[in-house]
């Protein structure tokens, strides 16, 4: 699939890292059309918008407005990753997380929280940046940064880091999470 516009969103993750998303969620979810998917954070909605195209139902989230936004504004939340997201349990039928977990004060709140949304047996695509790649360690070395948001009060820090490339993770929903062993 072709990027929506010329100039790629500053608020988006590299484009490959998109399209490679896109390449796993047409193995693990050959039909996502009608499929519920919450894409967090969704940024300037680059994502969400080509999800919106394979048919999916897309719910984008991110703590700020980012603007442009690319995708449909009436559908986007905004809310606090770091704190419980504004959706019932079992909601989704998958979740994306495209280099955002780097940003959060509480991963692991976060991964519990991802957990909630979706449905038992359903699964989450989550990415996050190889620091330890040339590519990063050259970023770093040409003093790029990124943001990193802390806490409630949404208190954004500058930190020398990188960005690409990304290490892939996807995780399937154990189908009895209420009372398991796995979720305690």
């Amino acid at each position: 699939m072709k990027h929506i516009t010329n100039e790629w969103p500053q608020h988006a993750a590299a484009p490959n890292t998109h399209n490679r998303v896109l390449e796993l969620i047409g193995k693990y979810l050959p039909n996502p059309a009608r499929l519920r998917i919450c894409d967090l954070p969704c940024g300037a909605g680059a994502f969400s918008t080509r999800l919106a195209q394979l048919g999916a139902d897309v719910t984008p989230m991110d703590i700020a407005a980012v603007e442009p936004f690319l995708a449909d504004r009436a559908r986007r939340i905004l809310a606090n990753a770091n704190q419980r997201f504004p959706f019932d349990d079992g909601h989704f039928d998958a979740l994306v997380t495209i280099e955002g977990i780097e940003h959060l004060e509480n991963p692991s709140q976060f991964l519990r929280e991802c957990a909630r949304v979706v449905k038992p047996g359903s699964l989450i695509f989550l990415t996050t940046p190889n620091v330890d790649s040339f590519r990063s360690r050259r970023y770093l070395f040409l003093k790029k940064d990124f943001t990193v948001t802390l806490g409630p009060s949404t208190i954004s820090i500058r930190i020398r880091g990188i960005c690409i490339p990304s290490i892939w993770y996807f995780f399937e929903v154990p189908r009895n999470v209420p009372g398991s062993k796995y979720w305690k």
